[in-house]
């Protein structure tokens, strides 16, 4: 798995190719109008720290092009976090969204998704057990 890969055609091309040092443990990459997200595997607090800094300039840079996100994260392969890593992206997660934007996470189970909707809290955020229904969801409200 490779860190922050865009495709070409993509205005973001240039800004994101190869950033990253985590490239086996998180991709994102742009697909049509979604921003597409994959983690797997144990996360560092460093990782954690990597994957923060890449998000935010990605997210940075597609408001600039729309000022609502649309994203599909597929956490399906439950990545795990050292001390301090999952508060990070919690605190992350709550800095960079917005009215209006609206995230479905892909997970392994019934039983997480409930805890990612007790934990998000947000109707704008949603777990999915399948892509496709991640990206239904997702892509339903332009």
């Amino acid at each position: 798995m490779a860190t922050a890969l865009i495709p070409d055609e993509s205005p973001l091309c240039a800004s994101f190719r190869g950033a990253g040092d985590a490239r086996d443990l998180y991709r994102i990459w742009v697909d049509g109008p979604v921003l597409q997200i994959e983690a797997c595997g144990h996360w560092s607090l460093a990782v954690a720290k990597a994957y923060d800094r890449d998000i935010r300039r990605i997210i940075a840079a597609c408001r600039l092009i729309s000022p609502h996100l649309r994203v599909i994260a597929d956490r399906s392969e439950i990545p795990s976090f050292d001390p301090g890593g999952h508060e990070l992206l919690l605190a992350t997660y709550n800095d960079i969204l917005r009215e209006g934007d609206r995230i479905a996470l892909v997970v392994d189970s019934s039983v997480t998704k409930g805890h990612i909707r007790r934990i998000a809290g947000r109707e704008e955020t949603q777990a999915f057990l399948s892509l496709s229904a991640a990206r239904t969801w997702v892509l339903a409200y332009g």
